[in-house]
């Protein structure tokens, strides 16, 4: 219950800075010590942009929805022998920008390929990632954004809600509007939490999609 994980914050401040780690996070980290920058986790979502797309809103709503989305800023560091997650206030620069002379669907697949299979550092982070090609041709021109993560964060499903959002923030930026997006009723340190205190450590689920 939420007023249980209130007071779970106020029995233990220090969760306020770094909190645990959930079960099936827990089994991913592990995987992840037993085999250095694996990929397998690596976490892709691709959209093909209209013509028109402003860099610079574009980079405005991702840093808005980092923002609103603790868990998309997290790295994991050792205190006392185990994991924890602890929060950044912020990313530093949330979007990479190539600009590629040329509109070539064969040349655009491995500039994919090879972005989504760079390795992660789970203790420095970011482990959330955007990536925006634009290719151009004369008067044509193609934008392809990329939505990487670490599986340890978030899924596809995670990522495709992330690209719904993305197209409502940037498009209330780009009418310099306030973007109207559902309240955020729970998060994963909720989960995370409540999993602390019902589930017992050995033979639990993580109950992410």
């Amino acid at each position: 219950r939420k007023t249980d994980i209130i007071e779970l914050l106020r029995s233990n401040p220090d969760m306020l800075s770094g909190y645990p780690i959930s079960h099936g996070q827990r089994a991913i980290l592990m995987m992840s010590e037993l085999v250095p920058g694996n990929i397998a986790y690596n976490q892709l979502a691709v959209a093909e942009l209209s013509s028109n797309c402003d860099v610079d809103t574009l980079r405005q709503a991702l840093d808005f929805l980092i923002n609103r989305h603790e868990q998309l800023r997290v790295v994991f560091e050792l205190r006392d022998g185990d994991y924890v997650q602890s929060p950044r206030l912020s990313l530093m620069d949330p979007l990479d920008v190539y600009y590629v002379n040329t509109v070539d669907a064969a040349d655009r697949k491995v500039w994919i390929d090879t972005y989504a299979n760079r390795p992660f550092d789970l203790k420095r982070g970011p482990l959330f990632k955007a990536a925006l090609r634009v290719e151009s041709s004369g008067s044509q021109l193609h934008y392809t954004l990329l939505l990487l993560a670490h599986h340890v964060i978030a899924d596809y499903w995670t990522l495709e809600m992330l690209l719904r959002e993305l197209s409502l923030v940037y498009t209330a930026h780009a009418s310099a509007e306030e973007p109207v997006l559902p309240a955020l009723t729970i998060s994963y340190k909720d989960f995370v939490l409540a999993e602390q205190q019902y589930v017992p450590p050995h033979g639990s689920h993580d109950l992410r999609l």
